[in-house]
């Protein structure tokens, strides 16, 4: 059985991946963006689009980062409402940063200490 990263690992590893397409001034539409999230299919979209560097990141090693963002709201209206108008993969990276936020606030409000998690 092949080992499979957990979920935080998988959305930092496509979130890395994406500052640098993000560094090399690549950009995707932010309706396309939405339209493949909705799918369930932003990642195999952004590594035909894109093209993935890390040899650590492939659409099987961050697959489930489908599953997460696909559960978010996402609109062109919504990314406008975060100040967000030209880059999807822009738009992307702050949908990861917003569910890890809540992913610590949850945590955080059950009692649960995320420091302890650091070092897993």
């Amino acid at each position: 059985m092949e080992y499979e990263q957990p979920i935080f690992g998988q959305l930092n590893y496509f979130a890395g991946e994406l500052l640098r397409m993000i560094d090399e001034g690549q950009t995707v539409s932010i309706e396309e963006v939405c339209d493949h999230i909705e799918r369930g299919t932003i990642v195999q979209f952004i590594k035909t689009k894109c093209g993935f560097k890390n040899l650590n990141v492939t659409v099987e090693s961050v697959k489930r980062v489908n599953d997460v963002l696909k559960n978010k709201y996402v609109s062109e209206n919504e990314a406008q409402n975060m100040g967000l108008n030209n880059n999807g993969l822009v738009y992307i990276v702050r949908l990861i940063i917003d569910d890890l936020n809540g992913l610590l606030y949850d945590m955080n409000f059950n009692d649960v200490n995320p420091e302890l998690y650091r070092n897993l």
